[in-house]
C-alpha cells in the first residue's frame, strides 16, 4: 500500500495539473488524427470533408499550444488556475462536438 506524504490527503495538486495537461495533449491528438481522417475521406465523401479536414488540423496546432503554456504557466500552481477562462473550454468542448458530428457526417456519406 501507498502511503500519501502528508496525512488525509491523497492526490496532490501537481498531479492534477499534469494529468489535465495530458489530458488536453491526447484530445488535441485525437483531433488532428481525426481531421486528417476527414482529409483522407474526401474522396469518398465530398470535398466538404477535406475542407473541414484541413480546418480541424490548422485548429488543433493552436489548442495545443495554448494548452501547453498554460501548463507550464501555472505549473506547481492551482488545478483551477489551468485554464480560468471559461470561453477556452467551452469553444474546446464544441469543438470536439463539432468534430464528432463531421466523423459521423463522414460515415453516413461514404460511398
Amino acid at each position: 500500500m501507498v502511503r500519501p506524504s502528508r496525512p488525509g490527503r491523497l492526490f496532490s495538486a501537481e498531479a492534477q495539473l499534469e494529468r489535465t495537461a495530458l489530458a488536453w495533449n491526447r484530445t488535441v491528438l485525437v483531433l488532428a488524427v481525426n481531421g486528417a481522417l476527414l482529409v483522407r475521406m474526401a474522396e469518398q465523401t465530398g470535398l466538404w470533408a477535406e475542407v473541414a479536414g484541413f480546418t480541424v488540423l490548422f485548429v488543433t496546432l493552436p489548442i495545443w499550444v495554448v494548452t501547453n503554456r498554460a501548463y507550464r504557466r501555472v505549473q506547481g500552481g492551482p488545478a483551477g488556475a489551468l485554464f480560468p477562462r471559461k470561453g477556452f473550454t467551452v469553444g474546446a468542448a464544441a469543438l470536439v462536438v463539432a468534430v464528432g458530428l463531421l466523423d459521423l457526417l463522414a460515415v453516413l456519406t461514404h460511398r
